[in-house]
């Protein structure tokens, strides 16, 4: 491992790829340069100001405990643990983005800050007051920071129930958990995942966004296509010892015989030209696949317009619903989930009403 990290990010390819990762966002340049190092109060402006979402504040600042923890590899990283309610034993992990930071995850963690969960959010390496101290690896190495993360929550607080949330690269790294370290997501009473704009590979997200330029498909473009991303992955492989080509969910899916099954809810768009929604529709089909029982609780939302990142702006009201409504279906608390629904004025009428969804055609719900 201090082999690898050594290694890490000398490809020119690679770095290129990953600069243009975090310029080319779903969110406008000026907000991703603003907004890399911030705050609450920041953070509480830019739900309003950009996301239009004033329900998306968060108003008790004097909740929030910063910490610091180790990871396994011996990097130390920081977070917040935002106390909802001290009497609860009942956490959620969220994770954050390309480019983002602790504050970040712990907005997009709002619908769990709502029904009563406690919330650990943390920056990854080479993020947030991180930044610096070791590279951006798209999930190889940030899967050991979530690892860590969960490890440090159940001997800090001794939680009765844990759940993941994740954007993007968060994602990428909670369903890579899932797999290389099932026994930890038993032993640690994770009961559930939320993850949005999820890669199932870092191989497909360097073709979507070469492919993302153009669209013309001739087999000219193709083949140049398929040349770039092979160099870039083999770049990766030679200077850095990360094998992007099989650090692959689906295929490390595929090499298990058993797991214990966690329920996972995806959500993405369909215009996405970020991550691809179609990454999202794979790892559902494969997880179907792969557990064969009677109640699959897995979920999928992929709506028809909005981009990465973006979900909570564009379906504010009826993402929180989902997510809300896929929460009690896995934990069954029924009372807890129509409080909050009826708090937040999320009836199915109140969504219809909200003027939200007026752009979208046909969203996609199993």
């Amino acid at each position: 491992m201090i082999e690898l990290k050594k290694n890490i990010a000398k490809s020119r390819a690679l770095n290129r790829f990953i600069h243009k990762l975090y310029v080319d966002n779903s969110i406008p340049f000026k907000y991703n340069n603003k907004f890399q190092n911030t705050s609450v109060a920041k953070m509480n402006k830019l739900m309003i100001k950009f996301f239009h979402q004033p329900e998306m504040v968060i108003s008790k600042e004097n909740n929030i405990i910063p910490f610091r923890f180790y990871t396994t590899d011996q990097m130390i990283l920081n977070g917040v643990q935002y106390i909802s309610d001290p009497n609860t034993n009942k956490w959620v992990i969220s994770t954050h983005d390309f480019g983002q930071n602790k504050y970040w995850s712990l907005f997009f963690a709002k619908p769990f800050i709502e029904l009563g969960y406690n919330v650990l959010s943390f920056d990854f390496r080479n993020h947030g007051d991180n930044k610096g101290l070791d590279p951006v690896t798209l999930g190889t190495l940030e899967t050991i920071d979530l690892k860590s993360a969960v490890e440090w929550l159940v001997e800090n607080k001794h939680p009765e129930c844990i759940g993941l949330m994740g954007v993007g690269l968060g994602s990428y790294v909670i369903n890579n958990l899932f797999i290389e370290d099932n026994q930890l997501f038993k032993n640690a009473q994770v009961k559930f995942a939320v993850c949005e704009s999820t890669y199932n590979s870092v191989e497909s997200l360097i073709i979507s966004q070469w492919r993302k330029w153009r669209y013309i498909y001739r087999d000219s473009f193709v083949r140049w296509t398929a040349k770039r991303v092979r160099k870039i992955i083999a770049a990766a492989e030679k200077e850095e010892l990360v094998d992007f080509k099989n650090n692959n969910l689906l295929v490390k899916l595929r090499e298990k015989t058993e797991l214990d099954y966690v329920p996972f809810f995806y959500t993405n768009s369909s215009i996405n030209n970020l991550v691809p929604a179609k990454d999202s529709y794979e790892l559902t089909i494969s997880r179907g696949e792969f557990f064969d029982q009677k109640e699959n609780l897995d979920k999928i939302v992929i709506y028809d317009f909005s981009q990465s990142r973006l979900i909570f702006k564009d379906h504010f009201k009826k993402n929180l619903r989902e997510i809300i409504d896929f929460e009690n279906q896995v934990v069954g608390d029924d009372q807890n989930s129509q409080k909050t629904i009826e708090r937040l004025v999320l009836t199915d009428e109140d969504i219809k009403n909200s003027g939200e969804e007026s752009n979208e055609l046909t969203t996609f719900a199993n």
